[in-house]
């Protein structure tokens, strides 16, 4: 359940992921939601998280399931590895709590649908993490895709990527490690390609 006192969304962070660092200052500065705590596998390494990012009043949960309990909390942002993630949304969405997961959502389709179904069944949201979606300009391309008299696209090519340098392999990135991310690099940036290219056919199968 939501808030009724501040009418705002309390939402808690799972793991320490790096991607949670800058998504969890941007929750902190939003005035719709609270960020109210973080969950570690440890307590030290929460809270040393939380002081690396000067955040106050912010609890600091020791274990994934102490976060899934707490009933001050809405909602949970979670950026483990995708290995991870059909366990923990199926234990959230039954204590109902929102979900924002990052990508992929899944390992395999069979995943992602009883992700979906368990959500549906609880009565909560499951959101991935795809920015993009939600920013003006591609808003404002939205308007084109959905434009049925002038807009008909026959293909669409996209491309994504970046450098990750040594540190990237030999450090042992989630994107290289089958046991944390078996679909690697293209299930992260693909992700974005997939997305972009369904859009532009407004989610409509040929």
């Amino acid at each position: 359940m939501i808030s009724e006192e501040k009418k705002i969304i309390r939402v808690g962070v799972m793991g320490t992921a790096a991607i949670a660092k800058k998504n969890a200052l941007a929750i902190s500065r939003s005035s719709r939601v609270e960020l109210v705590g973080v969950a570690s596998r440890t307590m030290e390494k929460a809270e040393a998280w939380v002081k690396e990012l000067g955040l106050s009043n912010i609890r600091c949960f020791e274990g994934y399931e102490a976060l899934v309990n707490a009933n001050d909390v809405d909602a949970v942002y979670v950026p483990l590895p995708t290995t991870y993630h059909l366990e923990w949304v199926l234990k959230l969405a039954r204590k109902k709590k929102n979900i924002l997961i990052e990508k992929p959502v899944g390992t395999t389709l069979a995943q992602v649908e009883e992700m979906i179904q368990v959500c549906r069944e609880q009565g909560v949201v499951i959101m991935d993490g795809t920015m993009f979606f939600h920013h003006p300009r591609f808003l404002a391309m939205k308007r084109f895709f959905d434009d049925k008299l002038h807009w008909h696209p026959k293909r669409v090519t996209s491309a994504f990527s970046f450098y990750g340098g040594n540190n990237f392999l030999d450090k042992g990135n989630i994107r290289t490690r089958k046991d944390a991310d078996p679909l690697g690099c293209l299930g992260d940036v693909g992700w974005y390609c997939i997305r972009i290219g369904l859009a532009a056919f407004r989610f409509e199968t040929p």
